[in-house]
């Protein structure tokens, strides 16, 4: 497996808030006589680009060319499906959907697009399938943003959830990161009213 398969901080210290949880979870079920909960399990992927699955909705112009000539446009939903290489966990392993609604700011003469999705990513094989719903960015600057994405595990593997990173390679393809647990993440803090007031 490739080095760039290498797990980010924030993926790691995802998993860590998983496993931290999921200690004083275990302590408390040791205590009932209960089962206790496996650590995460790491694995890695790395996907190509694949093509259009012919589920795509026409766009629409949300806003005409202003006079520095960028156009908005919207582009309801685009599903693509992207290719295996490789994959470490074989409950990660078939076919891998990218679903995309977004708005997009273009300026042919700047060579210049910026554009905000709404995302889904979707794995499917005979075991069951893994879906999470994310945002993201792409932009001249940084191309397209990593990801960090919470799946969901249904079918076969109901009760499991994933932490991944995915990292849009410059080669049309994604490196793949991640953990498989045993429990779902914390949900997320509620703000403190009045603080810093």
């Amino acid at each position: 497996m490739s080095t760039r398969h290498k797990l980010s901080g924030f993926t790691l210290a995802l998993a860590a808030v998983a496993l931290g949880a999921s200690a004083s979870v275990t302590a408390q079920s040791d205590a009932e006589g209960d089962t206790t909960i496996s650590p995460p399990e790491a694995f890695t992927a790395l996907l190509a680009c694949g093509q259009d699955v012919g589920y795509n909705e026409p766009s629409v112009t949300l806003s005409p060319e202003d006079a520095e000539g960028t156009t908005v446009f919207e582009f309801p939903r685009t599903v693509w499906y992207f290719r295996t290489r490789e994959v470490s966990d074989p409950r990660m392993d078939g076919r891998t959907y990218g679903y995309l609604a977004g708005t997009e700011w273009s300026n042919p003469s700047r060579e210049e697009e910026i554009s905000v999705f709404s995302a889904l990513w979707h794995v499917v094989n005979e075991g069951g399938e893994w879906i999470g719903p994310y945002s993201t960015l792409r932009s001249p600057e940084i191309g397209y943003a990593t990801n960090s994405i919470r799946l969901e595990g249904h079918g076969g593997y109901d009760g499991l959830y994933a932490i991944i990173e995915a990292d849009f390679r410059d080669d049309c393809g994604w490196d793949v990161s991640g953990f498989i647990l045993e429990r779902d993440v914390p949900p997320f803090p509620e703000p403190i009213e009045g603080l810093g007031g």
